[in-house]
Parts: structure tokens; C-alpha cells; sequence
């Protein structure tokens, strides 16, 4: 197994590709099953790079294998929050002040 790979049984593991890298953070909604993924455009920089991305949310659906759409966020987007009684998910924007995205 490669450096850096762990095998988690055989549980079904799958490997989405989303059109962004820089996954910085992930939430679930356990009522769609949809995962929100916040693209940080920091994360090349931190990681030794020299490259910023945009920053975004992705929605991922994990039924259908794919990206389902990606909007823009505030600077520095992380932890993606579901408010499942609300049908919302909030994304704090670290580089901005004081400011919330709301999908």
C-alpha cells in the first residue's frame, strides 16, 4: 500500500472527483445524503504549493457519484454546518470578517 493510503475494509469506498481541489472541510446531511465540501483557496499555500483555487462550496452527491454544483463562498471558507430544520447549510468565511454564507 502506498505511503499515505489507508484501506478502510472493504466498505464500499469511493473516490469522487470534485472540479476544485482544496477540500478544507466537510459536512453531511443526513436527510439527502448530500456532503458539502468547502474549497478553502488557501489549502495549495498551506500545503507547500504555490497555487490558490477558488473559493467555493461543492455539493457532492454520493448516489449519483458526482459533484452535484459548486458556489462561490466568502475568503477562506471552512466547517460547513446542516441545519436540517432549516433546509440550510452555513459556511463560515475565515478571511472575511465577521461574515456567513448561506446556501
Amino acid at each position: 500500500m502506498a505511503l499515505g493510503v489507508c484501506k478502510i475494509a472493504d466498505a464500499g469506498v469511493r473516490h469522487i472527483s470534485l472540479s476544485t481541489p482544496g477540500a478544507n472541510g466537510l459536512a453531511v446531511d443526513p436527510d439527502s445524503g448530500l456532503v458539502y465540501v468547502v474549497i478553502n483557496g488557501e489549502t495549495g499555500v498551506w500545503c507547500g504549493g504555490s497555487q490558490r483555487y477558488p473559493e467555493t462550496l461543492s455539493i457532492v452527491d454520493p448516489a449519483q457519484n458526482k459533484e452535484s454544483a459548486s458556489v462561490p463562498t466568502g475568503p477562506g471558507p471552512v466547517w460547513p454546518l446542516v441545519d436540517q430544520k432549516r433546509k440550510r447549510v452555513y459556511v463560515a468565511a475565515s478571511g472575511a470578517a465577521g461574515t456567513v454564507v448561506v446556501h
